[in-house]
C-alpha cells in the first residue's frame, strides 16, 4: 500500500490538498482545503470546532514534521541511555 506523504487527502471531499490552499487542525493536525472547512463549518476529520492552524505550504508541514521527528528520536535515545545507565548501576 502506498501513501502520498506530499499532498494529504482532504476528509471533505477526498482530493489532494496542494500548497497555499488548506489549513490544518490544531486538534488532530489533519488537512482540509479551506473551502471545505468553512462548509463543513468545523475540522472535517475530527469535527474540531476551534480555530485552524494557519495555511502552510506541502514543504513548510513536512519541515516541521521531519524535525518533530529528529527530536523525538533524540528525546528516546536519552531516556534509552539513561535507563541502560540505571540498570548498570543496580547491577
Amino acid at each position: 500500500m502506498a501513501f502520498n506523504l506530499k499532498h494529504p487527502r482532504c476528509p471533505y471531499c477526498r482530493e489532494e490538498v496542494t500548497p497555499g490552499e488548506g489549513r490544518g487542525c490544531a486538534e488532530c493536525m489533519g488537512w482540509a482545503h479551506s473551502e471545505c472547512w468553512l462548509e463543513h463549518g468545523k475540522c472535517p476529520a475530527c469535527g474540531a470546532e476551534g480555530e485552524s492552524l494557519p495555511e502552510a505550504s506541502s514543504k513548510e508541514a513536512a519541515e516541521g514534521a521531519a524535525a518533530g521527528m529528529i527530536l523525538a528520536g533524540l528525546f528516546l535515545a536519552v531516556v534509552a541511555g539513561a535507563i541502560l545507565m540505571l540498570f548498570s548501576l543496580l547491577l
